[in-house]
């Protein structure tokens, strides 16, 4: 008898909604396993907006096991010296987490914007796996779905840009996963508008911001802020004096510019040395509303669900 084929994929195709970084994480690791995947992002280019900076020894190890660690380490900070928790009232210090005592460990954490994370990812497919992985923008997820006894599932996506007339395909797969954030078109397709959880009344204001004042008073690392009015996150997070200013606002129903209105009044309790606005440049900010949802099941026949898509927490 001929031999088996050791090289043949075990499914033909895999369709990933969403060229984030879950998505773009999935197609490298079944890269490497020679499952082709097809990933489709509604946007015409990779999203580069403020979101996730810091990740833990969970994440490193898998970015390790995908062959990305030595380039996120290379584009990070070179070291991350502590985390701490601070009150905002006084700026003290209530605990710290020396990070040093790691430093030397290969699966450290990584400290590095998700939007450089994502172009990383996005070369790292195109250029080790371009056989594999088939990336394409203007691929917009409808919804999705499964035909009973055929061992596909299937997606509809409207495909084109602003400039092009749009149109609706129907693509099928040996499996679909929903990798497409928390305005999920696949779980929409699976559980409807309604998951189970909550979506909290504030909002969570997120920028870049250089300011003098940091390294003037002495702060470094990561600093959680403890307070009712001002919590958040302040980290270094890249060269050249950039810093993550990350914190909640409990007003509730105002509008971005009335929350953005606010942010001076925030960023003063909340930056050492009680800042003006023209002492500090902010670079670009994103703002995000707070869920604590989860979905029921991660997975429903062959339509299964990751990242934001299938929980969005309370950070």
């Amino acid at each position: 008898m001929p031999s088996a084929d050791n090289t043949k994929p075990p499914f033909e195709r895999i369709l990933i909604a969403g060229a984030g970084p879950s998505g773009l994480l999935l197609a490298l690791l079944l890269a490497q396993h020679n499952i082709p995947t097809t990933v489709l992002e509604a946007w015409p280019q990779l999203d580069t907006r403020l979101r996730a900076s810091q990740y833990g020894v969970p994440a490193t190890r898998i970015f390790r096991r995908a062959g990305l660690l030595p380039d996120f380490r290379a584009a990070s900070i070179p070291k991350f010296p502590a985390i701490c928790w601070r009150r905002v009232a006084d700026g003290e210090k209530l605990v710290e987490i020396d990070m040093g005592v790691v430093e030397d460990e290969e699966d450290r954490m990584v400290v590095l914007q998700l939007g450089i994370i994502v172009q990383i990812m996005y070369r790292h497919c195109t250029e080790r796996f371009p056989g594999l992985i088939d990336i394409r923008f203007n691929h917009k997820v409808l919804g999705a779905g499964e035909e009973a006894g055929t061992g596909k599932a299937w997606l509809d996506v409207e495909i084109g840009g602003e400039e092009e007339e749009k149109r609706v395909e129907r693509m099928e797969a040996d499996y679909v996963v929903g990798c497409d954030g928390s305005g999920s078109a696949v779980r929409r397709s699976l559980f409807g508008r309604e998951w189970p959880g909550q979506t909290f009344d504030c909002r969570f204001i997120v920028q870049n911001v250089f300011y003098e004042g940091f390294e003037k008073h002495g702060w470094d690392g990561g600093n959680y802020l403890v307070d009712n009015q001002h919590w958040g996150l302040v980290a270094r997070r890249g060269h050249g004096g950039l810093w993550r200013v990350t914190y909640g606002d409990p007003a509730v129903g105002l509008t971005d510019e009335e929350y953005l209105a606010r942010r001076p009044w925030h960023f003063k309790n909340i930056l050492p040395g009680a800042p003006e606005p023209d002492e500090y440049k902010v670079e670009q900010t994103n703002m995000y509303n707070i869920h604590n949802r989860c979905v029921p099941s991660f997975k429903v026949g062959r339509i299964l669900l990751a990242a934001d898509a299938a929980h969005v927490c309370n950070p």
